[in-house]
């Protein structure tokens, strides 16, 4: 099934409000779908992911645990603190804690292809139009890191695990992020 972006999406990126994304549903994985339908069904969802990462590197996965104010919530805190000024959001940033939780800052991750040479190789070996847009350099989005489950108890790996962070002003965060892995 094909979808456009919905038309209250004017705040979001182009590349969203613009191109068709695919949606590929989980449904049959979470309910237990007997195997030959299972195997059918996985064939053509891979077969959907597959066509809408190639043609607008995105895809929407459906779950229908998820209600859909849930998702609409979700995505309003999102584009509201993702419209916030740079300044606000650096409040949220942790570099200290290598950027696992919190905000990220447009041009911080550099992909690992941009300086493995065995990644640049691989690339270069894939047949002609099969190989990715050249790396031009550091990402440039921005993203916000927020653990889906809960937190070990212990870890030798402190800094991998550290406290989530809420954002300042957004006195539901942790309710909306956390509303749609605790679907029951």
């Amino acid at each position: 099934t094909n979808v456009m972006a919905p038309q209250r999406a004017e705040g979001r990126s182009a590349a969203r409000a613009t191109h068709k994304i695919e949606v590929a549903s989980v449904d049959d994985y979470l309910h237990g779908a007997d195997s030959d339908t299972l195997q059918e069904s996985s064939r053509a969802a891979c077969e959907v992911v597959a066509r809408s990462l190639l043609a607008t590197g995105m895809v929407i996965l459906r779950d229908s645990r998820v209600k859909t104010a849930d998702h609409e919530a979700f995505l309003d805190m999102l584009e509201l603190y993702f419209d916030q000024d740079d300044a606000a959001k650096k409040l949220d940033e942790r570099p200290d804690l290598h950027y696992q939780v919190g905000t990220t800052p447009e041009l911080t991750e550099v992909p690992v292809c941009k300086t493995s040479p065995d990644c640049a190789r691989l690339i270069q070996e894939l047949p002609p139009g099969n190989e990715p847009a050249p790396i031009a350099g550091a990402d440039p989005k921005w993203r916000f890191f927020w653990r889906i489950g809960d937190r070990p108890t212990g870890s030798q790996y402190e800094d991998l695990n550290a406290e989530p962070v809420t954002p300042a002003g957004f006195p539901s965060w942790s309710e909306t992020m956390d509303r749609s892995r605790h679907a029951p």
